[in-house]
């Protein structure tokens, strides 16, 4: 082996290195003749330092390489075969592979060779593929004499031509082809969208791509943000173009991987015949005959990149065919957009894979009711059922519904016709998206081509529609500035079924979508139904499940004016049907979902919740969700029997999996596994009674009349408390960006209203990492600091924890200022009694303030009651005006504490004391559980004058010390060092909670510890927040003062204290 070109660059490197002044540049040269010596084709071009070129955004390896391509039929071009990065003489590469520079180098080339002039790294898509050597033993004149030199030259020999030539190892496993299709699909959105704004609005692809983007939003109603759009566009070109490759062999002849990809038609030729929807999406999204330079590289890399996927490996990987990893990869793909784009994109669209133990407990329950109550022996497969699901998703329902048919015709014969005459005629899907709309048609028409079906045609065809639920409109009421036919046809017949046609059963599984963009006139028009009369500040029924439960109901129970010319009218009609979801369970539980409630139990005749819990912050911590979601979830089945079966009432059967010690994910798929294969009856059923006003979906025990006619801490206006104590009481004050407007220290604040009032805009959101949100806008938070009088003003942001704001009193730093509440706080000394109105879990929510509090003080949304007001009174002369301090008392409890034996003599201050220790007493957070989740604390007055005498006395105690006003004197509790460094290190360390309490010792660093805590003190919550381990958390990689450390001391005496305080509580 001819080895001279390696010995003129060992030399050329001794040389340089001889020299001691070189630098990352000094090797280039050298390596640069290497390469080119090696390199296998004269057609190959190594570039250095190449300028930036358009498509390839700002990005500029220390080499290109470009091979000529000579094509008689086509234009010759430089094909971009791969970037060359260097670093330091020595410099270790590991590092780099997966940094934030070959990431970016990824986005454009996949075939990136990393050197440090000796070690070579051939990076694949992200996956180190190949490493070489050169000099292992040094630059020594002997080299490359021995066999092991010459085996290390062949390596790197080896490793070269693999890159020259870009021959990539195929990509086998999951995790790689995830982020690939993951990394390319957002690379392919960033440079549409790119490409959309940066290009003159008359050229023809602006004008292409706009007027797709307008027609889409209009057929849809939807609002589709551009981000959102090219999005769904990238993700859905490169889905498709994955389903082609796992579906194909060759397309037209030639092999996959060899088709060029030079015009748009080709890859639209790509795509199955059945997709011809996409197909004209991408057509005229991304016109062929002006596609950007950038584009262009994309979907020539996406291309690339889908050939190297190993069919028969991944299938095998997954356990299924070729056909189907699609499927298998769909929800771990928009997983890993998500991160990518740093959304929640998948969250808000309810994007998660169904489990088939859910789906086969609503389904095959549903089967058996049609059998049972609704005289169809056939269930599903009866000829007069219609089935819709609302959400298809990927299809999993249907999929089921399709199961269940085919096992109820046994012939093959009678269930090819089944698939004629029911599948393809009688079982529809909305889907709003693209991506799940293309894996839905997969796996559907895969269960058919497995019965033995293949005529699929224009007459025979899946009936899922791409298409937006909840536009309710009768009309297809739009413009289409350009000609997607097949959409608008899809459109029309989804609004027929709609609204024409009769379906009995519903089903699916809804986004959960709190912040829902589905805010159409007629879906709010049919929400008012469950929002009347509540009088609630915040309703929280706009929730996207809320929205399509609203639609279910409005489709099986109520009609439309069969007239389109005219208004939709809903009116009550004799229609019946099911209805079978599993959605977010907060609609089963919150209090402003009661009129919600109502109407449900009104109007079907039999309800069945099966109450899966599931919520990482209102159940225990072992009560696992059945999703890998925060939210519990719950399955619920709506029965409306047809005229001849109905009962005189309605009924509700519940069944909890927490009540019946079910909190692990397999347990509880075993038992929705038994409810589909032996029915509902085969789990013990309890018969809830909703009554006014809440008409609870859940078990509470209310019991307790005696609380009702206790004093309300403050008017519930829903409900029209006419026993309320406070006049005043409000929520804290709300931020919308607390890393903005809250901080430890002066110096911080006053930098950030310093650069309010001297940066621009833009700057600002690039320093602060900010954005506008419909509840906050920068520019009215600069206008509100530059124009509206504030101060600093001290808060109580969490428990023991202050901070500072700046406070104007008007909306725009502060999105939700409070000041009607806040005033009182600032005009002169005031406690205030904080609690919550709906609670979950444990009680522990109160607690007093001398200071304006957060929204989140004590946990969920944190109200205050100010003991007194500061009011502004007229003098006889009506001129002078003077502030006088009043107790913030309603008239109604003023009237009771004249006439009242004890309280009559009782200053507020007594009066405050005594509630206080009333709401950290044990026995009444135990004994009034169920009230404390659903409204205001309630206090009895009623009692001896012994009695409230000691109240008085522990709360008046317990205030002093929550207020920090007393601190106990307890040597037990005391800040240590670790070690004999005796380092005064007050740089509080991040740490797990196992690495932050270790027998009875609080670690802060590793320097020093806080001795004498007990478990008891660490785990004490108010609010649901462990005092102490919040109070460092929110402090991590932070050096506190030494005042901060002796108030953390503090803190833990006082918990010590209280929770003596409450055993002394709860004997009164």
């Amino acid at each position: 082996m001819d080895t001279q070109h390696f010995h003129s660059y060992a030399a050329s490197l001794q040389s340089i290195l001889a020299t001691n002044s070189h630098n990352e540049h000094s090797f280039r040269t050298p390596l640069e003749i290497l390469l080119n010596a090696l390199k296998n084709d004269e057609k190959m071009m190594i570039i250095h330092e190449p300028k930036a070129e358009i498509g390839q955004g700002n990005i500029r390896p220390d080499y290109k390489v470009y091979k000529r391509i000579d094509s008689k039929s086509e234009l010759s071009y430089n094909a971009l075969m791969g970037f060359i990065e260097c670093k330091k003489w020595g410099e270790d590469l590991q590092s780099h592979i997966s940094g934030k520079q070959i990431d970016k180098y990824l986005s454009i080339c996949p075939n990136i060779l990393l050197t440090n002039y000796n070690h070579f790294i051939l990076i694949s898509f992200g996956k180190k593929i190949a490493e070489a050597t050169l000099f292992s033993y040094g630059l020594e004149s002997h080299l490359f004499s021995k066999e092991k030199d010459i085996a290390q030259i062949t390596t790197f020999y080896n490793l070269l031509n693999d890159f020259f030539n870009a021959s990539q190892v195929n990509i086998k496993s999951k995790a790689e082809v995830i982020k690939i299709l993951s990394t390319q699909s957002f690379y392919l959105s960033l440079k549409i969208r790119e490409s959309y704004q940066t290009q003159e609005k008359r050229t023809s692809f602006h004008k292409f791509f706009e007027k797709t983007y307008e027609t889409f939003r209009n057929i849809t109603r939807y609002t589709f943000e551009l981000e959102d759009f090219c999005d769904i566009l990238a993700q859905s070109v490169v889905y498709g173009l994955l389903v082609a490759h796992l579906e194909s062999q060759s397309i037209n002849g030639k092999e996959y991987k060899n088709i060029e990809i030079t015009q748009l038609e080709s890859f639209v030729n790509l795509l199955p015949k059945e997709f011809s929807l996409l197909s004209e999406f991408i057509y005229f999204s991304i016109p062929s005959f002006y596609i950007p330079d950038s584009v262009a590289y994309a979907l020539e890399n996406i291309k690339k990149a889908i050939a190297l996927i190993d069919k028969p490996t991944l299938a095998k990987a997954l356990n299924t065919q070729i056909e189907s990893i699609s499927i298998y990869l769909y929800e771990d793909f928009l997983k890993a957009y998500d991160e990518l784009r740093g959304t929640e994109k998948r969250k808000e669209g309810g994007v998660f894979y169904t489990p088939d133990e859910v789906v086969s407990c609503i389904t095959y329950s549903l089967n058996e009711i049609l059998k049972k109550d609704f005289g169809k022996e056939k269930g599903f497969a009866d000829k007069e059922v219609k089935v819709l699901d609302f959400a298809t998703g990927t299809g999993s329902f249907l999929a089921k519904v399709f199961e269940i048919i085919l096992n109820e015709e046994q012939s093959k014969v009678f269930q090819i016709a089944s698939i004629k005459d029911k599948f393809l005629k009688d079982i529809y899907g909305f889907e709003l998206s693209f991506v799940p709309y293309i894996v839905a048609h997969i796996k559907l028409s895969s269960i058919l081509k497995n019965a033995g079906f293949k005529d699929f045609d224009n007459e025979h065809k899946l009936q899922i529609f791409l298409t937006n639920t909840l536009d309710l409109s009768p009309n297809a009421d739009y413009t289409m500035s350009m000609p997607l036919v097949l959409l608008e046809e899809q459109d029309i017949e989804a609004r027929r079924i709609k609204h024409r046609e009769e379906v009995l059963v519903i089903l699916g599984n809804p986004p959960y979508n709190n912040k829902s963009k589905n805010n159409l006139p007629e879906i709010t028009r049919l929400l008012t139904k469950y929002k009347e009369g509540l009088n609630e500040t915040k309703i929280n029924l706009d929730d996207d499940y809320i929205k399509f439960i609203r639609f279910a109901q409005w489709k099986l129970l109520e009609r439309t004016d069969p007239d389109p010319k005219e208004a939709l009218l809903f009116a009550e009609s004799a229609y019946n049907g099911l209805m079978g979801f599993i959605t977010n369970n907060s609609f089963i539980w919150g209090r402003t979902h009661r009129k919600m409630r109502q109407s449900l139990f009104e109007s079907f005749d039999r309800i069945y919740i099966i109450n899966l819990h599931g919520d990482s912050e209102k159940d225990s911590k072992g009560d696992e969700n059945v999703f890998d979601i925060r939210v519990g979830v719950c399955i619920s089945l709506f029965v409306k029997y047809p005229q001849e079966h109905k009962d005189a009432a309605s009924k509700l059967f519940y069944y909890s999996t927490a009540d019946n010690g079910i909190f692990k994910r397999v347990d509880k798929y075993n038992l929705l596994n038994e409810v589909a294969s032996q029915g509902l009856d085969s789990i013990h059923w309890q018969e809830l009674e909703p009554k006014e006003p809440y008409f609870w979906f859940i078990k509470r025990d209310l019991e307790n009349d005696e609380y009702e006619n206790f004093w309300a801490l403050t008017e519930d206006k829903a409900l029209g408390d006419s026993k309320s104590l406070f006049q005043l009481a409000g929520s804290g004050i709300k931020t919308d960006r607390d890393e903005l407007s809250i901080h430890f220290n002066e110096q911080n604040l006053l930098q950030v209203l310093k650069d309010f009032k001297e940066l621009d805009s833009e700057t600002i959101k690039e320093k602060y990492e900010v954005e506008d949100s419909n509840a906050w806008q920068l520019q009215k938070a600069k206008d509100d600091i530059n124009t509206n009088q504030g101060k600093n003003v001290l808060i109580a942001y969490r428990p023991f924890d202050k901070r500072l704001t700046y406070y104007t009193g008007k909306q725009g730093f502060l999105s939700r200022p409070r000041f009607q509440t806040v005033q009182h706080f600032l005009q002169g000394e005031n406690i205030g009694i904080c609690f919550t109105k709906d609670y979950s879990g444990y009680y522990d929510a109160p607690l007093i303030s001398d200071l304006p509090i957060d929204i989140h003080y004590n946990g969920g949304q944190a109200y205050i009651a100010p003991l007194y007001r500061y009011e502004s009174t007229t003098n006889d002369d009506k001129q002078t005006h003077k502030i006088e301090k009043v107790p913030n008392f309603t008239e109604s409890f003023k009237q009771y504490c004249q006439s009242h034996t004890i309280l009559k003599d009782k200053s507020p201050e007594s009066i405050l004391c005594f509630i206080y220790a009333n709401l950290y007493n044990p026995n009444y957070r135990q004994k009034y559980a169920e009230y404390l989740k659903i409204g205001f604390p309630r206090i009895n007055f009623d009692i001896s004058q012994k009695t409230f005498d000691k109240l008085e006395s522990l709360g008046e105690r317990l205030m002093r010390l929550h207020l920090m006003r007393q601190i106990p004197q307890d040597s037990s509790i005391m800040l240590n060092f670790r070690n004999d460094k005796h380092n005064t290190n007050f740089t509080i360390k991040k740490l797990s909670g196992k690495e932050r309490y270790i027998n009875s010792l609080l670690i802060l660093n590793d320097d020093l510890h806080i001795k004498g805590i007990t478990q008891e003190v660490y785990d004490y919550t108010i609010g649901g927040y462990k005092v102490i381990e919040k109070w460092l958390n929110y402090r991590a990689n932070y050096e506190c003062s030494k005042d901060e450390i002796q108030h953390l001391v503090d803190v833990c005496k006082i918990l010590k204290a209280t929770i003596e305080l409450e055993k002394d509580i709860a004997l009164c």
